[in-house]
């Protein structure tokens, strides 16, 4: 007993985060949790975090239960009605001591819409809980052994030893739990209900036939006239249809031809006409990415499936399913971003290029009830700058999702090369080569530069998460003739020049004047004192014209 009391002490006190128990349970069964949490052995606390939240919740603190499903006794403690919200792990105040996996162990039953259901009721069963197929957390006893006034069978009923359910449709898809007079689950049933007969590609699908299956098919066109007639027999052991043979309960299937509009059918025994099935036309609908885009129909969501059929070339891609029975699935389609409408509706409010396509709201029995065709137009703009403008552009796509791309057209740049400048909704750190740079990021998905060179000029395309163009934005920049730092800086040279030569013609002029003046005194001094004012005249000028061989102008002033 103290080698089993150590062994357990060492994996849940001191063994390594690798040597975590794990736990798998059944879903509404219940777990006793090991000997060493109970109390007087354990006095500590004990904290729960599930696996779909990282909050931490107290359930045991000093031997009391602080949870409203664990018991605790000496030396026992049990969490019993578990569900999906009790997988996670169980701690104490320093690590993590065991993991508890939650698990479906539910038999698994199928009947089709329309038939009758019957499960067999054990003598220890004192409880029938039914709790519906999409929804874990809403549970109602159907049927109670000893208190038939608590019974809420709703179109169930107890029948001998049998629970019976007439006329099934997928409202009664779901658990059904038969728990004892303690509570503890004994059996667990998972019923699904799916259509008999079905529209298929192309055809009609009867699944489980039956005698009254027996009838005339008629395929008729947009106009009225008749396309295709089937005629099928079915009796016990074997059926007989055109050119086909199948077993009784076999599946049959009935091939269209193109020109179909729609399917009646005759039954043998009885002079009514029933319609089957009658061809959708879609309705047809043009976006661009970002716009919004819903489709919706008046069906009950237990009933309601959708369905994508994506767009690849000219031809459709392969079935998407992005509703089924009234739930949004996650991760079946490129197209990203679907929300759901009620009652039985699809939004996107940011649509992508791969949202391109087909979109069928179908029935139960996958008969389609509404139809769109959409086309998802790339986004293609012509933008004229000049150098010095600002420039901008944003498209309504999810950061996560956006990715732009430049390819220049700079003679220093080949127009083949591409430069990103946005991956998944962030700015690049590093534009090697590109002589444009300076770009601010814009919410949603954009970009905006406010001073442009001329090096900018080329085409920027928005690319989705699937590497699809959603838009393409092409600029042209147009050089200015002048630049005005250009103009400054010549305007400056030509006054530093100007002024130069001014002072430079000044300085010689003065120069020059006064060295005459003195050669002309030293050649003859009386000249000064002619009375004759003309002849005075004559000799100066004539000293002037022949300036003396020896002196020259100064070095930089024009002679």
């Amino acid at each position: 007993m103290l080698l089993l009391y150590a062994s357990v002490a060492c994996v849940l006190f001191g063994g390594s985060s690798a040597d975590v128990m794990v736990i798998e349970k059944c879903y509404g069964g219940y777990l006793n949790l090991p000997f060493i949490f109970a109390p007087p052995i354990f006095n500590g606390r004990l904290y729960f975090t599930p696996s779909n939240t990282a909050s931490r919740q107290l359930v045991m603190d000093k031997g009391k239960s602080k949870h409203p499903r664990l018991k605790v006794k000496t030396g026992f403690v049990q969490f019993t009605d578990l569900t999906e919200n009790d997988d996670g792990a169980f701690s104490n105040d320093e690590e993590d001591v065991f993991i508890l996996n939650i698990k479906d162990c539910a038999s698994k039953a199928m009947q089709y819409y329309g038939r009758m259901y019957t499960c067999v009721v054990s003598g220890k069963a004192e409880f029938l809980e039914f709790t519906p197929l999409h929804n874990r957390d809403q549970s109602t006893v159907l049927w109670n052994r000893t208190d038939p006034r608590a019974n809420k069978g709703g179109r169930g009923r107890m029948r001998r030893n049998e629970w019976v359910i007439d006329n099934l449709n997928h409202a009664d898809m779901g658990y059904y739990n038969f728990r004892a007079e303690d509570n503890t689950l004994l059996s667990s049933i998972r019923l699904k209900v799916r259509g008999r007969i079905l529209g298929v590609h192309n055809g009609l699908e009867i699944n489980s036939m039956e005698s009254t299956d027996s009838g005339t098919f008629e395929f008729i066109d947009p106009q009225g006239y008749l396309v295709q007639s089937v005629h099928l027999f079915v009796e016990p052991g074997f059926s007989r249809g055109t050119d086909q043979e199948r077993e009784y309960g076999e599946t049959h299937r009935m091939w269209l031809r193109q020109k179909t509009d729609y399917i009646e059918f005759r039954p043998k025994y009885n002079s009514s006409v029933i319609t089957l099935w009658k061809k959708v036309t879609p309705t047809y609908d043009r976006k661009r990415p970002g716009d919004r885009f819903h489709a919706t129909f008046n069906l009950d969501p237990n009933s309601c499936n959708i369905y994508f059929f994506p767009r690849s070339g000219s031809r459709p891609g392969k079935l998407k399913e992005i509703v089924r029975q009234g739930m949004l699935q996650e991760g079946e389609s490129d197209c990203l971003g679907f929300d759901l409408l009620m009652p039985c509706g699809i939004l996107n409010k940011a649509l992508q290029m791969s949202c391109n396509g087909r979109y069928e709201i179908r029935d139960q029995n996958n008969n389609t009830a509404f139809a769109v065709a959409l086309e998802v137009e790339q986004i293609r703009r012509d933008k004229h700058r000049k150098a010095g403008e600002q420039f901008e552009f944003t498209l309504n796509l999810e950061p996560n999702s956006c990715n732009i791309d430049f390819f220049p057209e700079s003679e220093s740049q080949s127009g083949d090369s591409m430069i990103n400048i946005v991956q998944q909704g962030r700015l690049a750190q590093r534009w090697d080569g590109l002589d444009c740079t300076g770009f601010d990021l814009l919410e949603p998905c954009g970009i905006s530069k406010a001073d442009l060179q001329v090096s900018c000029a080329g085409r920027y395309e928005i690319k989705d998460q699937n590497n699809n163009i959603a838009s393409v934005v092409s600029l042209e920049i147009e050089a200015l003739p002048y630049e005005p730092s250009h103009i400054g800086i010549g305007f400056g040279i030509f006054l530093s020049s100007l002024l130069c030569y001014c002072v430079k013609c000044c300085c010689c002029g003065k120069k020059s004047s006064k060295e005459d003046g003195s050669e002309t005194a030293a050649a003859d001094p009386g000249a000064q004192y002619q009375e004759n004012d003309n002849e005075a005249a004559e000799a100066g000028s004539h000293q002037l014209m022949q300036p003396s061989a020896v002196d020259q102008p100064p070095v930089g002033c024009l002679s």
